[in-house]
């Protein structure tokens, strides 16, 4: 169109193209509604856009892969993906080269550009790569997402060791063979006296791999357990440990330090019972003997003296020990 003349109120164009005016598009229809055609605004049919649709073939593709997600044990995770293609493509789901399928804790579903994983009452066992592909006959494409599962620690592996005093105990144990995703803070030491079902914490953040329980009671027959600790709570409680019986506090066998002096030879076999022996050096044999009449077990070091030079060093040595006053120390109790 050209402008021929224009003022402030009216323009006026010619055009060389004849225009149409259509008051109904009904007009356009020639009765059969069902042909499967349309007219456009100049007479002409076009295809019907299903028919444009179809006529397109497209190789399989990923729009939008899963996502990286993290989520705790006993949750349910979700990967979802969008794809395009014609025909349309097959959907797999694998993890570790493993075709992933429906079942109780599994549900897949694909269709209109979309597929969604759903995994439900996760375990750190889920953790992993889980990839999707999907592949029509014009091409394949992949993607993948990584699942992290954490929660509480496992339980610390195998038994815990135990070694007895007379009124403690020291407990070791191994670390946890899986953390939970985090990082192990601690440990918790629990015991309780055997035929009870009532457990004791002695302590709820230890930060090594061993402790002694004290305060125990002396005759008591024990068994004790360890859980691990993170962010995410306590583990469940290892494997209970043996049956570990604390000795009887026996009050007639306290020792009072006294001051020794040298008895006769023939009344330490009348008073001591001689037992197995305990080691050996170079001066001497030490055994283990128990006091006849009140049971008391000691230890007895059985010198040889040859000559006056070795009797006058055993009596040093038993009046360097008379004077020794210390509970870690040992105390002489008879000399012969």
């Amino acid at each position: 169109c050209t402008a021929t003349q224009r003022s402030e109120e009216v323009a006026v164009a010619s055009c060389s193209t004849e225009l149409t005016v259509v008051r109904d598009f009904d007009a356009l229809d020639d009765g059969n509604s069902d042909s499967g055609t349309s007219m456009d605004v100049l007479g002409e049919e076009s295809p019907p856009a299903e028919a444009l649709v179809s006529g397109v073939e497209e190789p399989a593709m990923l729009l939008r892969g899963p996502q990286d997600t993290t989520a705790l044990v006993g949750d349910r995770v979700l990967l979802k993906a969008t794809y395009m293609g014609h025909p349309e493509p097959t959907v797999r789901w694998t993890r570790a080269g493993r075709l992933l399928k429906n079942d109780e804790r599994t549900s897949i579903t694909s269709g209109a550009g979309v597929s969604c994983l759903l995994l439900q009452n996760i375990t750190a066992d889920d953790s992993g790569k889980y990839d999707i592909c999907v592949e029509n006959i014009h091409g394949a494409d992949c993607n993948y997402a990584s699942v992290s599962v954490e929660g509480p620690p496992d339980p610390p592996s195998g038994t815990p060791c135990i070694t007895a005093n007379l009124d403690s105990v020291t407990v070791a144990w191994s670390s946890s063979p899986y953390d939970g995703g985090k990082i192990v803070n601690g440990y918790a030491v629990e015991y309780s006296l055997v035929g009870s079902d009532i457990w004791t914490t002695d302590v709820e953040e230890c930060h090594s791999l061993s402790y002694v329980v004290r305060g125990l009671q002396p005759g008591g027959r024990y068994v004790f357990r360890v859980r691990a600790l993170n962010i995410h709570g306590y583990s469940k409680p290892s494997l209970e440990s043996d049956i570990v019986q604390l000795e009887e506090h026996n009050e007639s066998s306290s020792f009072e330090p006294r001051i020794v002096s040298i008895e006769p030879g023939p009344e330490f076999k009348d008073r001591y019972e001689v037992l197995e022996e305990l080691g050996k050096g170079r001066f001497g044999v030490v055994h283990k003997v128990v006091d006849k009449v009140s049971n008391q077990k000691l230890a007895a070091k059985f010198i040889k003296c040859r000559t006056s030079k070795d009797r006058d060093k055993v009596q040093d040595e038993i009046d360097i020990m008379n004077i020794l006053r210390h509970q870690k120390l040992l105390q002489l109790a008879a000399a012969f």
